[in-house]
């Protein structure tokens, strides 16, 4: 998608690797969460419930929903940050990025 916004070059591509890392810890950790609840007791020394505790990965989710929201924001994937892009113009792409990427999108204006 975001080569066929023409916004995305091989500079990107530590960028869009840090955006996938956080991706995927923000799944892992979620996917805890829908399992396990966002919250667990927290037990005095006979065992009854002294209080509520979150869960680790409820932070974890939300540090990742921030980072994801900066990154998406840089790559044009919020509406108001499409505005601001400008597409990178006869954008080319490295045979060894089409493996990744699929294929060159045709350059707009030309048949």
């Amino acid at each position: 998608m975001l080569r066929e916004m023409r916004v995305l070059s091989r500079a990107d591509r530590d960028a869009l690797a840090s955006y996938c890392v956080v991706y995927a810890q923000f799944k892992s950790a979620q996917q805890f969460l829908d399992q396990h609840g966002m919250v667990y007791p927290l037990r005095d020394e006979r065992g009854g419930i002294k209080c509520m505790m979150p869960f680790p990965q409820v932070s974890i989710v939300r540090s990742c929903i921030q980072l994801l929201r900066s990154y998406q924001q840089e790559f044009g994937l919020t509406p108001a940050a499409r505005t601001r892009l400008q597409e990178i113009p006869d954008l080319y792409l490295d045979p060894d990025e089409a493996r990744f990427f699929g294929p060159q999108p045709a350059p707009r204006g030309r048949p």
